[in-house]
């Protein structure tokens, strides 16, 4: 949707020079994005998509939900804080199934343009999702419109324009809802192309409103305090985020064995770098030096972000040594539900 909203404004627009990045990350909770922000969008940003609430807790996990708010809070926080004082927009890809249900469609022929666009469902409660729930507990999406409101931002969903029509098992503009998912959680490319008109739509409003009011003057006000309480969290204080390649830095040569730099690649071609071993009692040893302006509580956090998954994963013990020290952890990465995953651990060292 990003890039078929991308493709509208330079057309739009042609005189202005744009930029497209996508910041987003496959399988990634939202704690991660609100400490490395830094790193994947750029301080001049202009206009920020957050398509956050797909993956932001697990099913039935109520408090979860609401630790990640005030963790995409945080992240929304920062955004507003940058330098250029971008626009931001929340998007959202809602899941009208439960995970209870069969995934997939089992025919894929069924998303083809000259398909049946409404009906030989493939199970009795394939209709029975419900505009207040989402995954089997209360819907992300409406708990991130609560920021929305709370920072006067725009909210854009997919839910939101076609509700309706499909719980009436109909069609919008001649697409069902088989049509704008490519399989019960993702859209297909007639759901991004509905998410990018809808973005186009309140791009365009937006400007009609400019028409007819004149150009107003708006000033930058300063945040109000945070909705949530944000525990452990101050959104001042330095962080320093390391990607793979800043990780690697970090290495001990001489103390590490069997684990490696690996660049993966999922069925879209999109890069899954990361620190991996394949074999039982590998180690490695990593040398980091603690900013001093974060030294004077002699405590400092330290995050790893692991993938987890059901297959093919095990399990690693995380220990400080030298200059600081910390309790031992042993971190699994195998879980029984059939998706892969980041987690982010969390360790308190003294140093």
């Amino acid at each position: 949707f990003h890039e078929q909203a991308h493709r509208w404004l330079k057309q739009r627009y042609a005189a202005a020079k744009m930029k497209h990045f996508n910041a987003a990350l496959p399988a990634v909770p939202p704690y991660y994005m609100r400490h490395c922000l830094n790193l994947h969008v750029p301080p001049t940003a202009d206009l920020v998509f957050v398509e956050a609430s797909a993956n932001m807790c697990a099913q039935t996990d109520l408090q979860g939900c609401q630790k990640a708010r005030a963790t995409i809070e945080g992240t929304l926080r920062k955004l507003l804080r940058l330098p250029s004082r971008p626009a931001v927009i929340l998007v959202h890809v809602y899941s009208f199934w439960t995970m209870e249900v069969p995934m997939g469609w089992g025919q894929r022929a069924d998303r083809h343009r000259r398909a049946k666009m409404n009906t030989d469902w493939l199970n009795e409660d394939d209709m029975a999702f419900d505009f207040h729930e989402q995954w089997g507990h209360p819907t992300n999406e409406h708990m991130l419109d609560e920021l929305a409101k709370y920072y006067s931002v725009p909210s854009v969903s997919i839910r939101d324009v076609v509700w309706h029509s499909m719980k009436a098992n109909s069609t919008f503009h001649g697409v069902g809802l088989r049509q704008l998912y490519k399989d019960r959680v993702h859209p297909s490319g007639y759901g991004h192309t509905l998410l990018a008109e809808s973005i186009v739509y309140l791009i365009k409003r937006a400007a009609l409103l400019r028409h007819i009011m004149g150009d107003l003057q708006c000033e930058h006000r300063a945040l109000p305090p945070a909705m949530e309480r944000i525990a452990s969290y101050d959104e001042d204080a330095p962080v320093d985020c390391l990607d793979v390649d800043g990780i690697e830095r970090l290495m001990q040569p001489a103390e590490c064995n069997g684990w490696a730099k690996v660049i993966e690649y999922n069925k879209f071609k999109i890069a899954k770098p990361g620190i991996l071993a394949t074999h039982p009692g590998a180690s490695c040893s990593f040398v980091y030096d603690v900013p001093p302006s974060t030294t004077s509580s002699m405590e400092s956090a330290i995050g790893l972000n692991i993938l987890r998954s059901y297959e093919n994963m095990g399990t690693v013990r995380v220990e400080c040594i030298a200059d600081c020290t910390c309790s031992p952890s042993t971190l699994n990465a195998h879980h029984t539900m059939p998706v892969s995953i980041n987690t982010i651990w969390w360790k308190h060292a003294a140093l």
